[in-house]
C-alpha cells in the first residue's frame, strides 16, 4: 500500500492528509479521529483493512502533523470540524466514513448534509447520550487541564476510557498528551465545554436528515459510550444497524487482537 501525503487548505487552515492507496479501483474510506487523536491512532485499523480499501487520514489544524503548518489564533468549533470534513469529502470523494469516539459527532453532522459521495458510515464508540460515567470522566479531565496538570489528565484517560489498552499504548498516550501544545489544550477545554452541553435532543432533527447507511459499533465493556445508549439512534436514522464487539472497551481494535480481528471483519462486511 503506497502512502501519499499532502496539505489541503480550508479557510485559513492547513490540513495534513495521508492517502493510503492499495488499488485505485478499490473503494475509499475517510477516517475521523476522536478528540485528542491523530492519524497515528488509526495505524492498526489501516493495517487490518489494507488490501481491501483505500484510506484517507487527516489531522485537525491544532494537532499532529497539521500543527506545524498553522498559526492558530482561534479555537476550532464543532461547525468548523464538520466543514473541514465536508471539504475533504468534496476534495477526495471517499465512498465511506469510519469514525471513532467523539469523531462520531462531526461525522454524523457531516452526514446530515448528505454529501453525495458517501454511501455508508461506521460510527464507532459514540453515543449522543452523555451518561454519568462519561460526564464524570470529562469533568475531571476538564479540572486537570484547567489546572495545567496535563500528566494527570493523561493518566485519567488511561485509567478510565483507556483502561483496557495494553501498557505500551498507555505509555504512548501519556507521552502524547503530556507533550501537547498549550493551544491544543485550549482546544481540548473548548471541546470539553461543548461536550458537557451535549443534549441528544438538540441533534435529533439534524440526524433525521442522514440518508447514508450507518453501522454503530460499540464495545461490550465500554461504560462510557454504551451499546445500549446508542440504540436510541434507531428511532431517528432510517437505515442503521448496531453491533457489539465482545470483550472490548471504548478503544475497540486497539485493545486486543481478538477485538481488532472482529472490528475489521465488521467493517469489511458492512462496507462490502
Amino acid at each position: 500500500m503506497s502512502i501519499e501525503k499532502c496539505i489541503v487548505t480550508y479557510d485559513s487552515w492547513k490540513i495534513y492528509v495521508e492517502r493510503h492507496i492499495s488499488d485505485p479501483a478499490h473503494e475509499t474510506i475517510i477516517m475521523v479521529n476522536g478528540a485528542l487523536s491523530t492519524t497515528a491512532a488509526f495505524k492498526n485499523t489501516v493495517k487490518n483493512l489494507s488490501g481491501r480499501f483505500n484510506i484517507i487520514l487527516f489531522d485537525l489544524p491544532f494537532i499532529g502533523e497539521s500543527l506545524p503548518h498553522n498559526t492558530l489564533d482561534r479555537v476550532i468549533t464543532k461547525n468548523d470540524e464538520v466543514n473541514i470534513l465536508l471539504h475533504l469529502i468534496d476534495t477526495f470523494e471517499p465512498d465511506h466514513i469510519l469514525s471513532i469516539s467523539w469523531g462520531g459527532l462531526s461525522s454524523m453532522l457531516a452526514l446530515s448534509n448528505k454529501p453525495k459521495h458517501i454511501k455508508k458510515a461506521v460510527i464507532a464508540s459514540f453515543s449522543a447520550h452523555l451518561n454519568d460515567k462519561m460526564r464524570d470522566y470529562i469533568q475531571r479531565a476538564r479540572y486537570y487541564i484547567h489546572s495545567k496538570e496535563f500528566e494527570r489528565a493523561a493518566e485519567l484517560l488511561n485509567n478510565e476510557v483507556g483502561k483496557f489498552l495494553p501498557p505500551l499504548l498507555k505509555h504512548i498516550n501519556l507521552k502524547h498528551i503530556s507533550s501537547m501544545s498549550e493551544f491544543a489544550f485550549q482546544q481540548v477545554n473548548f471541546h470539553i465545554d461543548q461536550v458537557l452541553t451535549l443534549k441528544e435532543e438538540n441533534y435529533i432533527e439534524i440526524f433525521k436528515d442522514i440518508n447514508a447507511d450507518i453501522l454503530f459499533l460499540n464495545g461490550e465493556n465500554d461504560e462510557y459510550t454504551t451499546a445500549d445508549d446508542i440504540k436510541k439512534m434507531g428511532q431517528y436514522i432510517h437505515s442503521c444497524e448496531f453491533s457489539t464487539i465482545p470483550e472490548a472497551g471504548h478503544f475497540l481494535d486497539l485493545e486486543n487482537r481478538k477485538a481488532a480481528k472482529q472490528v475489521a471483519e465488521k467493517i469489511i462486511s458492512f462496507f462490502a
